[in-house]
Parts: structure tokens; sequence; C-alpha cells
């Protein structure tokens, strides 16, 4: 009977969020990371990346939101540029809202990088993408009066979609890189509503910095900060990874990393937030769990969301033996 009574509660909260409006955020944001800015299309130490990540949300008590992306993408022309490269990836997503309201997304992401000096090399990097969202209603799931049922004939919303991002990255070779970057997303009018035309979809800011500060012969630290801001809500997450390098690195390029990051939304603590991920010749396989810290916790016995993650980097030129013939530069 209290688990009953506790599940009312929880459904009821989280139907009653403006939640149609908002865009998911990965807690593995790295994961997919031209979702979090364009600009970070290309943004990889190989020739090309596919990538995937999956989150399932409060699935302990039957309201599961899952979220699905899939992403490709390549550099080019980097010999011809002498370091300045440019990227293009597609991507796609599908945010199910617990069964009632999914929302499937697709980009083309482009992006161009200008490589800035050689002793301490720096990357400036542009980026945009171009895409659909469809946002569609399964009317099944609500009970209304008839004036409403009838005005709720259109059961899907199309939008274009368009944002654009900056990204700035700095090497110190021997000891650590850092980068740092803002995008905003949906700078084209969208609409969200079934009801009113004229309610439209918030852009969405996001702000970012993380870096690999070399702390042994074979151990980094990997620190990182994104904040996210689309009214009227905002969401910070912090913390940091540790990465330790095993076997022939040299040859494998392996290293695994755990880490632990906290959560912030709406000027509140959200949640505890625990990953790890292995990399080994080009392979990447991510998993990270969410503990709820908020009130939700009464409902979810802590057990908010759990992700997984996994991405391929390759090479095109057969004569390059191993990913350590591209400067690896980067902190994810």
């Amino acid at each position: 009977m209290k688990k009953s009574y506790l599940s009312f509660l929880f459904i009821l909260w989280v139907y009653s969020q403006p939640m149609f409006g908002q865009d998911f955020i990965y807690s593995q944001y790295f994961g997919s990371q031209s979702y979090i800015n364009p600009a970070l299309t290309g943004f990889f130490d190989g020739d090309y990346k596919f990538s995937s990540v999956y989150r399932s949300q409060w699935s302990a008590y039957g309201t599961n939101f899952q979220t699905l992306s899939v992403n490709a993408e390549g550099s080019f022309f980097k010999e011809k540029l002498n370091g300045s490269y440019l990227s293009l990836g597609l991507s796609g997503y599908r945010d199910d809202m617990a069964s009632t309201v999914t929302n499937d997304m697709g980009r083309l992401n482009a992006s161009f990088t200008k490589k800035i000096g050689d002793l301490v090399p720096s990357f400036l990097s542009f980026g945009t993408y171009i895409g659909m969202s469809s946002l569609n209603l399964n009317s099944k799931f609500f009970i209304t009066p008839d004036d409403i049922t009838e005005s709720l004939a259109r059961r899907s919303i199309q939008n274009f979609d368009m944002g654009v991002g900056l990204n700035y990255q700095i090497v110190f070779p021997s000891t650590s890189s850092i980068f740092i970057g803002a995008a905003i997303s949906h700078v084209l009018p969208m609409r969200v509503s079934y009801l009113n035309n004229s309610v439209l979809k918030e852009k969405l800011l996001n702000v970012y910095t993380s870096a690999r500060i070399k702390a042994g012969e074979r151990v980094n630290f990997i620190p990182s900060v994104l904040f996210s801001y689309q009214n009227p809500n905002k969401q910070l997450n912090a913390g940091t990874n540790v990465q330790f390098y095993f076997g022939d690195y040299a040859e494998n390029n392996s290293s695994i990393q755990f880490g632990s990051f906290i959560r912030f939304g709406n000027n509140a603590f959200d949640a505890w937030i625990f990953q790890s991920r292995m990399d080994y010749r080009g392979l990447s396989i991510g998993a990270s769990f969410d503990v709820n810290m908020n009130d939700m916790k009464i409902v979810t016995n802590g057990f908010g969301a759990w992700e997984i993650s996994i991405a391929y980097t390759g090479l095109l030129k057969t004569n390059k033996k191993t990913r350590l013939d591209c400067p690896s530069y980067k902190n994810f």
C-alpha cells in the first residue's frame, strides 16, 4: 500500500514538470560530444568515430524515461591544412518520456578547427548543426474532456532546428591539455505545445571546461564542469575522473578511468554520479549510475538513472600502426 502511494506521488511529480520543452542531458555528457557543442564534432584522436549512449531513468517505478543517441563523424584534410581540419558528422536521438511523448531528432554536424602555433599548439573550432525535431504524442495515456481531445488531433510537431558553438583547446604536450567551449541550441523558433502555437522551445546554453593533468607516469586527472541553462531550468555538473594506463599503452592506447561527479539542478543538490570507462585499441566502453539526492530519493530509493556508452575510433591510413600517431590531445 505504501509503495503504491509513493508510486502515485512519483508519477504525479513527473507529469507536473515542464518536461516536453526541456532537453535531456547525459551524465556522461561527453559521450555524445557533438550534442553538447557542434564545435566538438571531430574532437578525437583519429580519422573517424562511431559512438552511442543509452540512458534509463526512474525505471524502478514504471515511469521509465529512456534516451538513445547514435553518432558517426569524421575529420578531413589534416595533412593538407597543416594540423587544421574539417569535420562532419551525423547524429540521431530518441528521447522517450515514459511512453507518453517521444522526441526524435536528426542532425548534420559540421565544424572547422584552426591550429594555432606549434611549440605550444592550440586549436580554435567553430561548429554548427542543422536538423529536424519531431515531438510525438501518444494520446491514449491522456483522459481529457471532449473539447480538449478534439484540439489534440495533431499528434506530432515537426521543427527545423539549428545550433552554433565555439571550442578552444591549448596543449602542453608533456604535462596537460585544457579546453573550454560554449554552444547555443535551438536558435530557430520551435513549437512545443499541442494546444498553443505561440509556445516555443527555449534556447539551450551549454558552457563547459575540461582538462587532462598528468599526475604520474601512468596516471592522469581529468576534471570537467558543464553548466546548462534552458529557461527556467539550470543545471551544473562537476567532478573528476582518474585515468590509469595499463599494459603496453604505446601499442594499444589502453587505459581505465574511474570518477565521481555531483549534479545541481535549479540550485538544489540533485544527484551523485559515479562512472567508469575503459579504452583499448580504439574501443571505449563507459558506464555511469546516478544516485538521487533530492526529494525524489524517498520514492526512488536513490535509484536515479544508469547509462552505457560505447565508441570506436579508427584510422584510415594503413601505415598508421597505432592511434598514438595522432597526438593524444583529447581529454576524454
